[in-house]
């Protein structure tokens, strides 16, 4: 994929570099100096044209061939690409002055080693509604609105040129008087506004998405080139589903089994409660009302008021729940639920009545109690259908109970081979360390520190009963 890229960006280049005749919004030379404005009005500016880039990137999952990185992007990671693009070797000076600035920028991404496109997961985007709500407010032509809606239009033409191998071919088209389809060449900034406002009423439960991506996806619906066409596809020709309706309820958990989210009705709303445990005892409590895939939580026990500055997204994709601070910032006071070292935006899985924590735990002291001669008959009906169907979302301390547990009953069902093979080569790296080079290894939690030096104590009494 990244061989065709380079190929297709080679090709371009030909075209335009430098002398392209083909207008452009910005070019890469104001967004230069622009970016180096040393006023707040620029710098918001020119996030704003950077967020889109990125965001609709982040949102097709277009890494480049690279690795994503795990923490979204944020104003600090502007001046290094700034001066990468203000470099000759890079980009040649005459060339600035004409190519679209979101093209430099694909240049950047492929050719500079360091440039990295944030993870699908990590989140940070500018959310949908919040673009339609300061696009309201003003998309005249130097607001931010307007340089973000400017970036995700050129990239979104930059990547279907690249995709089609021309640039000939039409982003979009509206009907004539006489209802054929024609290339849409001009539209008005209050139709624009119109549209992402209309967009938003059918689908609210778009509106915690990527800013970038649900305006492609909102366009291709409202000017498709297609006739008949009613599949909902990114303008990048990836398909870009969001299954959130407003009614995802159950019991969710994080992979690792840190997070416990619970969403249910009540009272006629669409409610939720979380429990999410941190490392070294640090932890998060929060719960609210589910509106439209947003949620400001309840500030108190008495769930008499909401968090005027704390607004969670629950988002709905690939068969699980994210959830995530959708101001992400100072103005946030979402860190307010959670202990310094707990944080509880993540993903959370769907599990089953065996795979609920409580359930789990229940079952581990279910077994503790047993006879030795109870123990296998318990663990086949028990134990051994929770490790199986449940092992994503389990934490490290239940896994180590269960295998500790259906080891135990192996030997004394007299079968040392299978009590050895419960334990895996992590589990048997533990089991052979010193109690003081375990606390070294967790010494960054002390607290988690004794908790597994504890565990795995345990587990070396019976890894040590099947070496017998």
């Amino acid at each position: 994929m990244r061989k065709i890229l380079v190929l297709s960006i080679v090709a371009l280049c030909a075209v335009i570099y430098p002398g392209h005749a083909k207008a452009v919004d910005i070019t890469t030379d104001q967004l230069i100096e622009l970016c180096r404005l040393d006023n707040a009005t620029a710098r918001d500016k020119c996030m704003h044209y950077m967020n889109a880039f990125f965001d609709s990137l982040q949102a097709d999952e277009a890494y480049f061939g690279k690795e994503c990185r795990t923490d979204y992007f944020k104003a600090k990671d502007i001046p290094p690409i700034i001066d990468w693009l203000d470099q000759a070797e890079n980009i040649k000076p005459e060339g600035r002055k004409t190519v679209d600035a979101s093209f430099a920028l694909m240049i950047y991404m492929l050719k500079a080693s360091e440039a990295r496109v944030p993870c699908r997961e990590a989140y940070g985007w500018l959310p949908f509604s919040a673009l339609v709500e300061r696009c309201g407010n003003d998309i005249g032509q130097g607001s931010p609105c307007k340089f973000y809606t400017t970036a995700a239009i050129e990239l979104a033409k930059w990547r279907r040129s690249m995709a089609k191998k021309t640039d000939d071919a039409p982003l979009w088209c509206e009907k004539d008087g006489q209802g054929n389809l024609k290339e849409l060449t001009y539209m008005p900034d209050e139709t624009l506004v119109d549209l992402m406002k209309t967009y938003l009423a059918i689908n609210p439960g778009l509106r915690a998405l990527p800013a970038a991506a649900v305006l492609m996806n909102a366009m291709d619906s409202n000017y498709s080139c297609q006739k008949n066409d009613s599949e909902e596809k990114g303008s990048s020709g990836v398909e870009y589903r969001h299954e959130y309706d407003g009614e995802v309820s159950g019991f969710f958990v994080t992979k690792g089994g840190e997070g416990n989210l619970h969403t249910y009705r009540e009272d006629d709303a669409l409610k939720f409660k979380l429990d999410y445990n941190g490392i070294n005892g640090h932890t998060c409590e929060v719960g609210g009302i589910i509106k439209d895939g947003i949620s400001q939580p309840f500030a108190d026990s008495k769930q008499a008021a909401v968090d005027p500055k704390c607004f969670i997204a629950f988002n709905w994709y690939d068969g699980r729940l994210a959830m995530f601070d959708l101001k992400q910032g100072e103005e946030s006071s979402c860190h307010d639920y959670c202990g310094a070292r707990a944080w509880f935006a993540d993903d959370y899985f769907p599990v089953n009545d065996i795979c609920r924590p409580e359930n789990i735990y229940k079952k581990i002291e279910e077994a503790t109690a047993l006879k030795s001669e109870e123990e296998m008959s318990f663990a086949k009906d028990n134990l051994i259908p929770v490790l199986e169907q449940c092992d994503k979302t389990l934490t490290r301390y239940a896994r180590w109970d269960l295998r500790r547990l259906i080891a135990l009953a192996q030997y004394h069902n007299n079968d040392k081979k299978s009590c050895r093979a419960m334990f895996n080569q992590d589990d048997i790296r533990l089991i052979k360390m010193a109690d003081d080079e375990i606390l070294e290894e967790y010494s960054y939690a002390p607290a988690d520190a004794i908790s597994i030096q504890d565990a795995v104590q345990q587990m070396r009494v019976v890894y040590g009963l099947c070496e017998d």
